[in-house]
């Protein structure tokens, strides 16, 4: 499976840079002719190359993470709610102001993670009860000699 996303992310870099190549070629010569003739050239330079640097490592955790089992629709969901630490830096350091809407399209990002987190199915609630039920038996067994007996088959 790690072979499959290693495979996957080569060859859409290979895509990716050629699509960019033949669209974009000029601006690609645009932006090389600016950063060349800046005086700035070495700190526009570091910035592209830490930039380039947290999306590759961003595209190698995020492989890391949904081979250790998490799933893509938490992953995408969590990077929705991400966008409010850009919003908050935004406002502090360049004094932006938000929209009447933002914090009604946040609170759906974050009413839509927590929805999907939460089971709220028949089946699961019961599952959930008889969890509890079996836990609460057991204290009250642990705590009483007389009721040693085991509760189900499976704890024989």
């Amino acid at each position: 499976r790690a072979v499959y996303f290693a495979h996957i992310g080569l060859y859409g870099a290979l895509i990716s840079a050629v699509q960019s190549v033949a669209i974009e070629r000029d601006a690609i010569a645009a932006a090389l002719r600016v950063v060349m003739d800046s005086a700035h050239r070495l700190e526009v330079l570091a910035l592209e190359c830490a930039f380039v640097s947290s999306l590759l490592l961003f595209y190698l955790l995020v492989a890391v993470l949904l081979q250790a089992g998490s799933s893509a629709v938490v992953m995408n969901i969590s990077l929705l709610t991400s966008d409010f630490w850009s919003v908050l830096a935004g406002i502090l350091l360049l004094q932006s102001h938000l929209t009447v809407w933002y914090p009604f399209a946040f609170a759906a990002v974050v009413t839509g993670l927590c929805l999907y987190h939460f089971d709220l199915s028949e089946a699961s609630i019961l599952r959930k009860l008889s969890a509890f039920i079996m836990r609460k038996l057991r204290f009250e067994r642990g705590s009483h000699s007389h009721l040693h007996q085991p509760l189900n088959a499976y704890e024989q």
